[in-house]
């Protein structure tokens, strides 16, 4: 998803074959230096198999560099609302996504915008660390709970798992279904996209 108009892709050629069956849709934000384009290819469904796919939207507009969650949170919704314009999704099945500074994206916004997103699906990122929102407004924020899957590597420092874990267990406190997956790994390594 690209923000400037002359850059949005041809939404008749991407969604022809595409059936009116609501779709679930994962929405990825990449961490600091990434990009959105080249991170589609590892968070994408592959599978023709009816009922097992979903649409990916992976979010431009920082491309090699971090977000600013406080800032680019109204990125996110504007993006859900103009794929929702022009392709069936299921909006019961809208997963928030993202990986280091995209992860602090996704939880700053799911939890602002909690009834929108079925769940959240993160790596390496912690839940109120670096989103611009203290613990305490970002719960009080979230009017439901959703589901939440939190992949986190053992040997990660610039998110050390402790104050992961920390975090995760106050989520857990306040009633939201986490689950908290660690893996050996670094912050970044050959097992990233292959754990995610």
């Amino acid at each position: 998803y690209r923000e400037n108009v002359a850059e949005k892709p041809d939404f008749k050629s991407i969604t022809s074959g595409v059936t009116s069956t609501p779709m679930p849709l994962l929405i990825w934000a990449h961490g600091c230096g990434g990009e959105a384009e080249g991170d589609t290819w590892n968070v994408g469904s592959y599978t023709a198999e009816a009922g097992h796919g979903w649409l990916t939207l992976s979010l431009g507009g920082r491309d090699g560099d971090c977000w600013t969650p406080s800032v680019d949170e109204a990125k996110v919704i504007a993006a859900l609302a103009d794929i929702a314009a022009h392709i069936t999704i299921d909006r019961h099945r809208v997963f928030l996504s993202g990986y280091s500074s995209g992860g602090a994206l996704a939880y700053r916004t799911g939890f602002r915008h909690s009834s929108t997103f079925a769940g959240l699906i993160i790596e390496n990122s912690s839940p109120f660390r670096d989103t611009e929102s203290t613990q305490a407004e970002s719960l009080a924020a979230a009017t439901t709970k959703f589901h939440i899957v939190h992949i986190a590597h053992s040997g990660d420092e610039t998110y050390p798992l402790a104050g992961v874990q920390s975090e995760t267990n106050a989520v857990k406190a306040a009633g939201f279904p986490l689950e908290l997956i660690v893996k050996p790994g670094t912050h970044f390594d050959g097992n990233t996209d292959k754990d995610l």
